[in-house]
């Protein structure tokens, strides 16, 4: 599992969100694709989209033809939320708009 870095400090998942994540992929892809929030196995693991769906996520990659490495992957919070609970929590608004920072200006929108 990943220590959360500096920038986490002033979220209010900073203590009580689990694990942490930084994007993957190269920083120019043509495309950027973002997930909500960390999964138990992302969290454990430092990266996104490295369980169920991240297995899922490969698959269809490769049936367009793309490999992992020729896109960039992100999400909208770089922690597991505590229950794995994002939407609708007290905190959710907060965390995005902290962790939206990292995304760029023009990429999300939420």
């Amino acid at each position: 599992m990943l220590p959360k870095p500096p920038t986490c400090s002033g979220c209010p998942l900073a203590n009580t969100g689990e694990g942490f994540s930084h994007p993957s992929g190269p920083i120019g892809a043509r495309f950027l694709f973002i997930g909500e929030a960390l999964g138990e196995d992302e969290s454990r693991q430092g990266m996104p989209f490295v369980g169920r769906a991240g297995q899922l996520f490969n698959k269809l990659l490769g049936y367009m033809g793309w490999d992992r490495g020729d896109v960039r992957v992100d999400n909208c919070i770089r922690c597991r939320p505590p229950r794995n609970w994002l939407v609708g929590a007290p905190w959710e608004r907060k965390a995005l708009d902290h962790c939206r920072r990292r995304l760029g200006p023009a990429l999300i929108q939420v």
